[in-house]
């Protein structure tokens, strides 16, 4: 039988809890984590985004978080275009990969 990777998504306000829930989902669902907050791409944006620190990560491989200076304007084609072989990626490995971050993107 051949296993197919899922995709997971966990959504939802700041502050509602998310990141130590995506650190325990992916221990569980052995995935890797892709943000899709809209903040969080943003180097130095860490405080009010609730962005995960090192710590937090643990062993857990993490995506999307710090991709441009907060001077750079990031929408969401340019996501797309980073998120995408991302996905394929896991696809590749047959790795689960759960996506967290808020409702912006």
């Amino acid at each position: 039988m051949e296993f197919l990777p899922r995709l997971w998504f966990l959504v939802g306000s700041t502050a509602a809890g998310k990141t130590a829930l995506s650190v325990e989902l992916a221990r569980f669902l052995d995935a890797e984590i892709l943000s899709c907050d809209s903040v969080q791409v943003y180097r130095g944006a860490d405080v009010g985004s609730g962005k995960i620190t090192p710590e937090e990560m643990a062993d857990i491989p993490h995506h999307g978080l710090d991709l441009c200076g907060p001077d750079t304007a990031f929408d969401v084609g340019q996501y797309a275009e980073y998120a995408s072989p991302i996905v394929k990626q896991m696809q590749e490995k047959c790795k689960n990969l759960l996506v967290v971050g808020g409702a912006g993107f």
